[in-house]
């Protein structure tokens, strides 16, 4: 198990290894394999209990596992921490962080995790740029529209703030979307970015749970 959890990180993994806590191994084995392999190790007497790290920092310990056996080791791997995953990526996984914490992490189907301060529900509507009716080609911060720009209140959704957004169930999906551009919104209200009339036409109005992202 040390071994893998070695690779894992060699790898660039945020990797945890949990092993029950067998007498002196508590108090000397956790140094020893620190120092040995590098590995982060988290001894535990009958429970299993999954360590969330944000910017290399524990935040949280969350219980995923009770077991009355006798022994037991589990390699907890988050998966590599990025900023930015491909539009077509989906959530896998939605762990809050808990203990009051209005934060946690998503674990996407990319195998990719990001984390987030908090978990809200906007309405939300769609815009797009040039013809009739539409909108410049840039945006109130001077930055050029596309797919991942969207309109907010900037009292409420600051400018270049960062969301993963998509509708409750995740049966639609905009992804990540940052703030450059206002359009007079107010509250909690977003408007997404699309490159055509008939794009803004199939997302419509609808409530999205919106992300806020690190």
């Amino acid at each position: 198990a040390m071994l893998t959890a070695a690779c894992a990180l060699r790898l660039g993994m945020d990797c945890v290894l949990v092993l029950k806590k067998r007498g002196i191994t508590a108090r000397r084995g956790n140094q020893i394999l620190n120092h040995l392999m590098g590995v982060d190790v988290r001894f535990v007497d009958t429970d299993t209990y999954d360590d969330v790290y944000r910017n290399g920092e524990l935040v949280n310990t969350v219980l995923v596992d009770r077991s009355d056996s006798t022994a037991k080791a589990q390699i907890i791997v988050y998966g590599r921490l990025v900023k930015e995953v491909d539009r077509d990526d989906r959530i896998a996984r939605d762990v809050p962080y808990g203990n009051g914490s209005t934060g946690g992490y998503l674990v996407f189907k990319s195998g990719y995790s990001m984390t987030y301060y908090d978990k809200i529900t906007c309405n939300s509507t769609a815009y797009y740029s040039g013809g009739e009716h539409g909108a410049a080609w840039t945006t109130a911060t001077g930055h050029a529209v596309g797919l991942g720009i969207i309109a907010a209140d900037p009292k409420v959704f600051p400018y270049h703030s960062r969301m993963f957004i998509q509708s409750p169930s995740g049966s639609l999906v905009y992804g990540i979307g940052q703030v450059e551009d206002t359009g007079g919104m107010k509250g909690n209200v977003i408007d997404v970015w699309y490159p055509t009339y008939a794009d803004c036409v199939v997302w419509g109005r609808r409530d999205v749970t919106c992300w806020l992202l690190d």
